[in-house]
């Protein structure tokens, strides 16, 4: 965006790459939400999606020893809007995003819903800038709302 002077009151208009940062009555500055403000979007955009999960916890025998995985497979039927594991597994080593959930290994085997947790954020922007996820039961999810 460009500099300039208003033409009805010659007030100066400072441009910026997130808009105007300074105006007149006439050409009012555009401004950045605030943090609680963008909280509240981000809350209100969060009820919009749901990841469904179901974890499954297979073992097996081997020639050497033994073995067991985690499976964790979409209930597509259950998902709605937005599914950011998905996008984060499309992106990302499987193994980071795995790592990413931090009650993994705490949970027993059943059905859960992938929420975000341990925001960070940049301290310069303020945008989103690492994230983990954390598994909820999917029950509980379902009363709740």
């Amino acid at each position: 965006m460009s500099n300039f002077n208003c033409d009805k009151c010659g007030a100066l208009c400072l441009g910026s790459e997130h808009g105007y940062a300074s105006g007149c009555e006439h050409y009012p500055p555009d401004v950045m939400p605030t943090m609680e403000e963008a909280e509240k979007v981000f809350e209100k955009v969060e009820q919009e999606y749901l990841c469904v999960v179901r974890l499954i916890t297979n073992y097996w025998r081997t020639r050497v020893g033994c073995t067991s995985a985690k499976d964790l497979r979409y209930l597509r039927r259950k998902c709605k809007g937005y599914n950011l594991l998905e996008e984060d597994l499309c992106n990302l080593d499987p193994q980071e995003v795995m790592t990413k959930i931090t009650n993994l290994m705490d949970v027993p085997d059943g059905v859960y819903s992938v929420k975000v947790c341990s925001e960070s954020r940049d301290w310069e922007t303020g945008q989103v800038d690492d994230y983990d996820y954390v598994l909820v039961p999917y029950g509980r999810v379902k009363s709740e709302t």
